[in-house]
């Protein structure tokens, strides 16, 4: 319950014998989530109701200005169902307000004990604020807070942080923050469920994960009043498809994309269209290093590169960095390259046993793996169509589609929005109607941002769903992370990483 100490004085207050009686607003949240109901009744024909995150109902409640301080408390058994039947009923009341008998109070005891919170009395011919310090406190709502003290929500953890796959694990680290309002934990969440770590900790490993599985996550911090701070955009990744040896990638002179496995590293390597190593002879090859020896080739191009002479020096090679990539391969009997996801080495670095060739042939880099967390997108030419850039959706994917559920309760109908956005925008929009089980009407809005970069022709990593309409509110809950994939026939199909799975038609 929320107060607002210096509402009503006046005649009335003067009556009571006091200077101010008060004026009071509800407010409660869905179990488990940071989703909060609240409102007031402020006057005949006068009642407001909203929805969002607790930090934006305290903020609601701060601009309004009056309201100071705020009781709160933790409910065994709560009623959302009940709750907001009653606040539907508050509206009506607000019809036939009477100062006594039928106000802000009175509404405000009735949606909470709907809820679930054990008010013995119902407020009438009580002023707000007595009710408020003696009542709400026996109730068990408790901890009381002024508004001013809650602070602003906690930035998310800056910028990003870092997945560093491991055949079946993730492991999840972050550098901590600072806000006005304090941290108390920060949250880990993969879009299904959402793990919590104190203040302290930076770094969690996310394991019993299987062998090649995409997985994204994202953080939030908590401040020390429990106001969620946003969530940080999604990183995915991909676990180690097999073993924790990390395969080596080249793409350096004619080698235009290469995977090797590490039992069929290459016993040559190109560095431009002229110098290679030959003969490596490849040792050692565990899970953070390889190393091989082998020979320098050396066109000194005199007097011409096409009638240069070689020379020849002995080196070692030195394969380091493991991580998980987004890389381009080149498919020499197709003439085409692919996106595939590998974990490589991603530098490589030679140094010459002896003699003093040209210094951008040895050195700590090589050459390094174009490496990313997300998919890339493959280079065009001049022969092939502009493709989107990475952090663009393929343009395929754009458009309306509908599809359809028949199942016991009757027809539904489902209307997905996908539209142009980037990595961290909501590009999609998932509009669902139907029958409910006690035979009225369901109306939901949901949104959902791209969570990676596509390659140009998809599939689309999709973050989780959020709720934006919800009629009934029970009836809407947000969605699991989600992959968009386009048919060979045209159509799409949504796969939600709960199982579920729905394939939709152009509408336009």
């Amino acid at each position: 319950m929320i107060d607002a100490p210096k509402a009503i004085d006046g005649p009335l207050a003067w009556l009571a014998g006091k200077e101010h009686l008060g004026h009071v607003a509800w407010s409660f949240s869905r179990p488990g989530t940071d989703l909060w109901w609240f409102g007031s009744t402020d006057g005949a024909g006068v009642t407001w109701r909203e929805y969002g995150s607790k930090a934006e109902m305290v903020k609601k409640f701060t601009d309004l200005k009056v309201y100071s301080k705020m009781r709160c408390g933790t409910v065994r058994s709560p009623s959302i169902d009940k709750a907001l039947e009653y606040v539907a009923q508050s509206i009506e009341n607000a019809n036939h307000f009477n100062t006594l008998t039928n106000n802000c109070l009175t509404n405000s005891v009735a949606i909470l004990s709907a809820y679930g919170v054990p008010l013995s009395k119902k407020g009438q011919l009580t002023d707000p604020n007595d009710y408020f310090n003696n009542e709400v406190p026996s109730a068990g709502l408790t901890t009381e807070r002024n508004l001013a003290s809650v602070g602003p929500p906690p930035p998310p953890p800056s910028p990003s942080f870092k997945i560093k796959p491991n055949a079946e694990s993730v492991t999840v680290a972050w550098a901590r923050v600072s806000s006005e309002g304090g941290v108390r934990e920060y949250q880990v969440g993969d879009g299904e469920t959402a793990r919590s770590f104190s203040w302290k900790t930076t770094s969690y490993i996310w394991d019993d994960l299987q062998r090649g599985q995409y997985k994204c996550f994202h953080m939030r911090a908590i401040s020390r009043e429990g106001i969620a701070g946003s969530w940080s955009a999604y990183q995915c990744t991909t676990t180690a498809a097999s073993g924790n040896k990390p395969s080596l990638y080249v793409k350096t002179g004619y080698e235009r994309g290469s995977l090797y496995e590490p039992s069929h590293f290459p016993e040559k390597i190109g560095l431009d269209n002229h110098e290679w190593y030959s003969d490596l002879q490849w040792e050692n090859i565990g899970p953070n290093s390889a190393k091989a020896t082998g020979t320098l080739h050396e066109n000194k191009c005199e007097p011409s590169c096409a009638e240069g002479e070689y020379v020849t020096y002995p080196i070692e090679v030195l394969a380091t960095d493991p991580m998980q990539c987004a890389v381009e391969v080149y498919d020499r009997q197709s003439d085409d390259t692919r996106i595939v996801q590998a974990y490589v080495f991603n530098e490589i670095s030679a140094r010459t046993l002896s003699g003093n060739p040209r210094p951008d042939l040895v050195g700590d880099e090589v050459f390094k793996t174009p490496c990313s967390s997300s998919p890339a997108q493959p280079p065009t030419n001049s022969e092939t169509p502009s493709a989107p850039a990475a952090s663009e959706v393929p343009q395929e994917y754009l458009g309306t589609w509908d599809s359809t559920i028949d199942n016991a309760t009757g027809h539904h109908t489902r209307r997905l929005v996908i539209q142009q956005g980037e990595v961290g925008d909501a590009v999609l929009l998932l509009t669902a109607d139907g029958p409910t089980k006690s035979g009225g009407k369901y109306h939901c809005v949901f949104t959902a941002e791209l969570a990676s970069a596509p390659t140009a022709d998809g599939p689309l990593h999709i973050g989780p769903s959020t709720v934006t309409v919800a009629e009934p509110s029970s009836a809407c809950t947000p969605g699991a992370v989600s992959t968009v994939t386009l048919l060979p026939d045209g159509r799409l199909r949504r796969v939600s990483a709960d199982g579920e799975q729905l394939t939709y038609t152009k509408a336009d």
